[in-house]
């Protein structure tokens, strides 16, 4: 069975800005998967970078869907 390292970046970023990171990790390569995705929406607030989910409001009723929404997309990922 593979182990799977998911890194995930923060808010405006993507997943190119961690995988590197997968060089510097103590693991047989061959049985790890090493996952970065781009989170599943473009950022608001930059361009170039995505989003887990909207800070609007930074509210604890947003945080609390955003972190669902999150869930889903990154179980599909993990199942994937």
């Amino acid at each position: 069975m593979k182990k799977i390292v998911l890194f995930l970046h923060g808010y405006g970023s993507n997943g190119n800005d961690l995988i590197s990171l997968k060089d510097y990790i103590s693991l047989e390569k061959e049985e790890t998967e090493f996952i970065s995705p781009n989170a599943p929406e473009p950022c608001e607030f930059n361009y170039f970078g995505y989003q887990w989910f909207p800070l609007k409001e930074r509210s604890i009723e947003e945080l609390k869907e955003g972190l669902k929404s999150a869930f889903f997309h990154l179980e599909k990922i993990i199942e994937k």
